[in-house]
């Protein structure tokens, strides 16, 4: 699993990875080891979780002229209004924030000079913006790399990459469909629910696949 938009996934998540999937992947940016919370410690200490490195990993896959033209189709179908930046710089803990680490230079340059980010007074290696547009960015970067992953190691089996978030609209973004760019497959895990009207007093969870794939498909797991 492919966790986004977040370096520290939250504890649904964590336990979502190990009981659906062989381990857990966030895209980090340096510093990242600072971020991780005790769960976080733990499994990757037990090989359950490992950090991709956009910067080192996947630096050809998220090159400007592969990522900038997906940020600008993806703008040109919002409106102005999801894009404008917060008039306050939010708290240097905020989820809003992108680290200048995880993108290319071209990119932050796009972002910057065009008016869609700016650096955080208090830390400027740190990227602000609206909600919606950083997580549009990082949607982005997690269909890039597992895209090129999964042409580099196949789709299926331990090395595969499957994007997953927690956050609606970062799901929305990386799977509703963009005029020219294939979306990819992706993880969305609904909240555990007691249905009376499911033949067994078992809790079930919803997981539905994503993606314009031949092997997209809806799935029912009982736990």
């Amino acid at each position: 699993m492919l966790y986004y938009p977040f370096a520290a996934a939250p504890t649904n998540v964590i336990q979502q990875a190990i009981l659906y999937w062989d381990g857990l992947r966030t895209v980090v940016a340096p510093g990242w080891r600072s971020r991780l919370g005790p769960e976080m410690e733990a499994i990757r200490d037990r090989g359950f979780y490992a950090p991709i490195r956009p910067y080192r990993d996947y630096r050809r896959a998220l090159t400007q002229d592969r990522v900038i033209p997906d940020l600008q189709q993806a703008l040109s179908e919002i409106g102005p209004l999801d894009v404008q930046i917060p008039e306050e710089p939010p708290i240097l803990n905020s989820n809003t924030m992108l680290y200048e680490g995880k993108l290319n230079p071209g990119v932050v340059d796009m972002l910057i000079t065009q008016g869609y980010a700016v650096r955080h007074p208090d830390s400027p290696s740190r990227l602000y913006g609206s909600p919606r547009l950083m997580h549009m960015v990082i949607s982005i970067m997690a269909s890039r790399i597992a895209a090129d992953n999964n042409w580099r190691h196949g789709s299926e089996g331990p090395e595969s990459l499957y994007p997953h978030t927690d956050i609606t609209t970062a799901f929305r973004l990386n799977v509703d469909p963009i005029a020219g760019r294939r979306v990819s497959d992706g993880w969305k895990v609904g909240r555990l629910t007691s249905d009376p009207s499911f033949p067994c007093r078992e809790r079930v969870s919803i997981l539905v696949v994503s993606g314009n794939s031949e092997k997209s498909m809806n799935r029912l797991v009982l736990i």
